[in-house]
């Protein structure tokens, strides 16, 4: 289908303004739309009840996490207002997008506001693009079906053993460090990710939450003693692990949390990287290191990376790790497709630049004239 008009939803006052910039540098029919803006909801659409209700127990769990302590009366309370909120927030897209011949633009679109404004447009057979940062450091996504493990991007890896890349591509780009001595001499890295990353509540279906993670390191730790583990707090995470801190100083060193040390060192001289779906398990098939994947992502290829979905598949992992060598072509393979067929030039929330406006442009004009797909480099249905 084709659209005359791309509405970008804007939840933030930092989607607004790149939205605003968009606007100002592609020669599209777009529109910004601010979530504020006053919009009649409509009183002649039945939304699915089960589906909205599924937003709000997301929305709960990812409050929860970050509102320990709370009596149970408050979250009754919660799940009703939020399920008046999500209604409502229903009718009034419903509407907008129903009076109009317009595809849908949102920012990630898994927060409750966006995803509640997709489902409007699912029901009413809208396309949606996505927008978001990443997967690649310095590059952004402009995506026909989702972000992170929902986008469109290949998991099969028999699409990257067929796909042809034209260049070589570097290692990650980082200054070689010497290795810091605090550092065991071989050791497993593993990011902690933030504690309301959309990541953990939605692509997360065994690690429930970062004590949860350092529960199961724990457990490898004692089936693997000649093993040392190297764990960095997210720097943005407001939870506080002094409980972990204070267990790690009892495994004599096997288990140590690193503070003021770069990320990028720490994968550098890494023997592999643990995570559940970190942006760093991209930086780590960068810099060509193994990376063992717990949830679900982007870059969860059974055969780039190690798949565990339990502790027994972790565990078997970890026994093979000496046999596991990479396929650094494979790794190019998947790594090219991204640079120069998925993902669009410039950090879109820090540096949208013209070549950026450019590539966006491309994907644009290609989606909203129905090629949705083969804006991605893949076949359109």
């Amino acid at each position: 289908m084709t659209y005359k008009t791309l509405v970008l939803l804007a939840s933030s006052k930092q989607q607004r303004k790149y939205f605003n910039a968009l606007v100002r540098n592609v020669t599209l029919p777009l529109e910004l739309l601010w979530y504020k803006r006053i919009i009649l909801p409509s009183i002649f659409c039945s939304p699915n009840s089960e589906v909205l209700l599924e937003q709000v127990k997301l929305l709960e769990k990812r409050k929860r996490t970050a509102k320990k302590g709370l009596p149970g009366f408050f979250w009754g309370w919660f799940r009703f207002s939020s399920y008046l909120q999500a209604n409502w927030t229903y009718r009034v897209a419903y509407r907008f997008l129903k009076q109009r011949n317009v595809a849908l633009g949102v920012w990630n679109g898994k927060k409750f506001r966006q995803a509640i404004w997709i489902v409007a447009a699912k029901d009413l057979k809208r396309d949606v693009v996505f927008f978001e940062t990443g997967p690649l450091p310095g590059y952004s996504a402009v995506d026909p079906v989702g972000v992170d493990y929902y986008s469109a991007a290949p998991r099969e890896l028999d699409f990257y053993h067929k796909y042809t890349c034209s260049e070589q591509l570097p290692v990650l780009t980082m200054p070689l460090t010497d290795k810091p001595s605090s550092l065991p001499s071989s050791y497993i890295f593993i990011p902690f990710q933030v504690i309301e990353d959309s990541n953990i509540y939605l692509h997360s279906p065994w690690i429930k939450d970062m004590r949860d993670l350092y529960e199961k390191i724990t457990l490898l730790s004692n089936d693997f003693p000649d093993k040392f583990f190297v764990i960095k707090p997210h720097p943005a995470c407001p939870e506080k692990y002094d409980d972990l801190f204070a267990l790690s100083e009892q495994t004599e060193g096997r288990i140590r949390f690193v503070f003021d040390l770069p990320t990028t060192c720490l994968v550098e001289h890494s023997e592999t990287v643990l995570t559940v779906n970190s942006t760093v398990g991209m930086e780590a098939l960068m810099a060509r290191k193994k990376v063992i994947v717990l949830g679900q992502a982007i870059y969860g290829v059974e055969g780039i990376v190690k798949l565990a979905h339990s502790l027994h598949d972790l565990e078997n992992v970890f026994n093979s790790l000496e046999q596991w060598h990479l396929d650094e072509n494979l790794i190019n393979q998947y790594l090219c497709y991204l640079k120069n067929d998925y993902a669009v030039r410039g950090d879109a929330m820090k540096s949208p630049d013209n070549e950026h406006w450019i590539d966006v442009t491309a994907k644009l004009s290609a989606m909203l004239s129905g090629h949705r797909m083969s804006a991605i480099g893949l076949e359109d249905d």
